[in-house]
Protein backbone atom coordinates (compact mmCIF):
# COMPACT_ATOMS: atom_id res chain seq x y z
CA UNK A 1 0.00 0.00 0.00
CA UNK A 2 1.72 3.33 -0.74
CA UNK A 3 1.19 6.01 1.59
CA UNK A 4 0.57 9.37 -0.03
CA UNK A 5 0.70 12.99 1.59
CA UNK A 6 -3.04 14.28 2.06
CA UNK A 7 -1.83 17.06 4.16
CA UNK A 8 -1.20 20.64 3.15
CA UNK A 9 2.34 21.46 1.79
CA UNK A 10 3.52 23.15 4.71
CA UNK A 11 2.68 20.36 7.32
CA UNK A 12 5.32 17.51 8.45
CA UNK A 13 5.38 13.95 8.25
CA UNK A 14 6.40 11.26 10.88
CA UNK A 15 6.90 7.69 10.28
CA UNK A 16 6.18 5.26 13.05
CA UNK A 17 8.07 1.66 12.27
CA UNK A 18 9.44 -1.28 14.08
CA UNK A 19 13.02 -1.41 14.51
CA UNK A 20 15.83 -3.56 16.15
CA UNK A 21 13.68 -4.30 19.12
CA UNK A 22 12.07 -0.96 19.83
CA UNK A 23 9.95 1.71 17.30
CA UNK A 24 11.76 4.53 15.42
CA UNK A 25 10.19 8.27 14.40
CA UNK A 26 11.58 9.43 11.06
CA UNK A 27 10.36 12.60 9.22
CA UNK A 28 10.08 13.46 5.72
CA UNK A 29 9.63 10.61 4.11
CA UNK A 30 12.00 8.17 6.15
CA UNK A 31 15.19 9.10 5.09
CA UNK A 32 16.35 10.01 8.67
CA UNK A 33 15.71 8.60 12.31
CA UNK A 34 14.34 11.05 14.76
CA UNK A 35 13.96 8.93 17.56
CA UNK A 36 14.40 5.25 18.96
CA UNK A 37 11.84 4.27 21.51
CA UNK A 38 11.22 1.05 23.37
CA UNK A 39 7.16 1.06 22.68
CA UNK A 40 5.00 2.19 20.04
CA UNK A 41 3.11 3.96 21.93
CA UNK A 42 6.03 5.94 22.97
CA UNK A 43 6.93 6.43 19.93
CA UNK A 44 3.83 7.65 18.35
CA UNK A 45 4.15 10.44 21.50
CA UNK A 46 7.34 11.86 20.03
CA UNK A 47 5.69 11.44 16.38
CA UNK A 48 2.97 13.86 17.51
CA UNK A 49 5.17 16.13 19.34
CA UNK A 50 7.11 16.33 16.34
CA UNK A 51 4.26 17.48 14.11
CA UNK A 52 2.32 19.20 16.70
CA UNK A 53 3.35 22.66 15.91
CA UNK A 54 2.80 22.84 11.73
CA UNK A 55 0.32 19.87 12.09
CA UNK A 56 0.70 16.92 9.91
CA UNK A 57 0.53 12.99 9.51
CA UNK A 58 1.64 10.52 11.86
CA UNK A 59 1.91 6.90 10.06
CA UNK A 60 2.19 3.73 12.11
CA UNK A 61 3.44 0.54 10.31
CA UNK A 62 2.93 -2.83 12.20
CA UNK A 63 5.38 -5.50 13.22
CA UNK A 64 3.94 -7.35 9.72
CA UNK A 65 5.24 -4.43 7.54
CA UNK A 66 1.10 -2.96 6.81
CA UNK A 67 0.45 0.68 7.40
CA UNK A 68 -2.19 0.12 10.29
CA UNK A 69 -2.66 3.68 11.52
CA UNK A 70 -2.92 6.90 9.82
CA UNK A 71 -3.55 10.04 12.19
CA UNK A 72 -3.61 13.37 10.78
CA UNK A 73 -3.51 16.60 13.43
CA UNK A 74 -2.60 19.93 13.12
CA UNK A 75 -4.90 23.18 12.91
CA UNK A 76 -5.03 23.03 9.59
CA UNK A 77 -7.22 20.05 9.47
CA UNK A 78 -9.09 21.51 12.65
CA UNK A 79 -9.90 25.03 10.25
CA UNK A 80 -11.72 22.73 7.71
CA UNK A 81 -13.74 21.38 10.62
CA UNK A 82 -14.45 24.50 12.74
CA UNK A 83 -15.83 26.27 9.38
CA UNK A 84 -18.27 23.57 8.10
CA UNK A 85 -19.31 23.70 11.60
CA UNK A 86 -19.42 27.82 12.14
CA UNK A 87 -16.92 27.69 14.79
CA UNK A 88 -14.17 30.10 14.77
CA UNK A 89 -11.03 31.18 17.21
CA UNK A 90 -10.85 34.93 18.37
CA UNK A 91 -7.60 36.19 17.92
CA UNK A 92 -6.76 35.79 21.88
CA UNK A 93 -7.63 31.95 21.11
CA UNK A 94 -5.45 32.00 18.24
CA UNK A 95 -2.59 34.08 20.30
CA UNK A 96 -3.41 30.98 23.56
CA UNK A 97 -2.71 28.56 21.39
CA UNK A 98 0.93 29.50 19.39
CA UNK A 99 1.57 30.68 23.30
CA UNK A 100 0.95 26.60 24.10
CA UNK A 101 3.04 25.35 21.08
CA UNK A 102 5.68 27.68 22.06
CA UNK A 103 6.03 26.75 26.06
CA UNK A 104 5.55 22.83 24.50
CA UNK A 105 2.51 22.17 26.94
CA UNK A 106 0.79 18.39 26.61
CA UNK A 107 -2.83 18.19 25.74
CA UNK A 108 -3.51 17.62 29.20
CA UNK A 109 -2.12 21.05 30.37
CA UNK A 110 -3.67 22.73 26.94
CA UNK A 111 -7.21 21.49 28.51
CA UNK A 112 -6.11 22.76 31.91
CA UNK A 113 -5.54 26.31 30.83
CA UNK A 114 -8.29 26.67 28.06
CA UNK A 115 -11.10 25.53 31.03
CA UNK A 116 -9.47 27.91 33.61
CA UNK A 117 -9.27 30.38 31.18
CA UNK A 118 -12.50 29.79 29.14
CA UNK A 119 -14.76 27.89 31.22
CA UNK A 120 -17.82 28.11 33.30
CA UNK A 121 -16.84 30.21 36.22
CA UNK A 122 -18.53 29.30 39.70
CA UNK A 123 -20.15 30.97 41.96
Amino acid sequence: MKIGRKGPKNSAEAYVVPSDGGWTVSRSGGEHTSSTHATQADAIKAANSAVRVKGGEILVQGVDGRWRNRFVIGRDQMSTISGVEGLHLSSEMKKDFNDFDRRGLSDSDRRKAIAAKYGKKRA
